[in-house]
């Protein structure tokens, strides 16, 4: 018969009860931290290889570290887009978007509405960013890949704006934003982003005459500077690529103007 007291019996069968369940606890539980620890990590370096968080990322310390530099205000207005898109849609108020989307999807069969919906952002987006008409950027993009993001040509251009890696690496490595692999040219908020960015650079360099910049994102700068020195007139048959997007462009905007006259006469009778 113990010598304790009944009431020192009473508190001491709980405690050692309590101390034995955490000498066996504690293991488990450090086990099952590692485990949560390590698929927390898991997560992580998912989410930091993810399409918006990797550029998100780089556009970020950009902008932190170039506030003033339009190159970092658009990647950083790139993923903006994203993000806003992914976490709560477009406004739906926002009629050039909506016209846009709209567009698209009758264009295009194989876009359903919210793809239609996230290429239209990402162009408007993208030609604020780089003072480019969006209508342009689409006809361009249309021409090159018909808004297939996984499209891929026999001369290796990949994606919706039928970037070659080596122009893309390069336009990257211009706006901070990492190592680009052929795979990645397969995003469009990526894709979008270098083929506007890398459009504007060509028609600055070009003089800004639209057709001679359209020839060069086809046929490659160096082509086009070396026609251009030479001096004489090119044949007709060296304006295809060109002749097309900016019929494709002329096409848009008439639609453009349809839809403006269209939208005035709805406010003038709804007054």
């Amino acid at each position: 018969m113990s010598d304790q007291p009944p009431s020192d019996r009473l508190v001491s069968r709980p405690a050692r009860s309590l101390r034995l369940s955490l000498w066996f606890a504690l293991p488990y539980g450090a086990l099952l931290f590692l485990i949560l620890g390590s698929g927390i990590s898991g997560f992580i370096q998912d989410y930091q290889r993810s399409p918006v968080s990797q550029a998100g990322w780089a556009a970020h310390c950009m902008a932190r570290d170039a506030l003033l530099d339009m190159d970092a205000f658009a990647s950083g207005l790139m993923d903006e887009s994203i993000r806003r898109l992914r976490a709560t849609g477009p406004d739906p108020r926002d009629s050039e978007w909506m016209e846009l989307r709209n567009l698209l999807m009758g264009r295009h069969s194989h876009l359903d509405e919210d793809t239609a919906g996230l290429y239209s952002r990402l162009i408007l987006d993208n030609s604020r960013a780089w003072n480019l008409d969006p209508l342009l950027l689409a006809a361009l993009i249309e021409v090159e890949s018909r808004f297939r993001s996984g499209a891929l040509s026999n001369r290796g251009a990949i994606g919706l704006m039928q970037l070659r890696l080596t122009t893309a690496q390069e336009t990257a490595s211009r706006l901070n934003l990492g190592e680009v692999q052929a795979e990645d040219l397969t995003r469009p908020e990526l894709n979008i982003a270098l083929g506007g960015r890398y459009l504007r650079k060509l028609i600055r360099r070009n003089g800004g005459e639209l057709a001679w910049a359209l020839e060069a994102y086809n046929r490659g700068p160096e082509v086009v500077r070396g026609i251009r020195e030479q001096g004489d007139d090119p044949p007709p048959e060296f304006w295809s690529f060109s002749d097309t997007v900016l019929r494709k462009y002329r096409h848009f905007s008439e639609l453009r103007r349809l839809w403006d006259i269209s939208s005035a006469d709805m406010v003038a009778r709804s007054r």
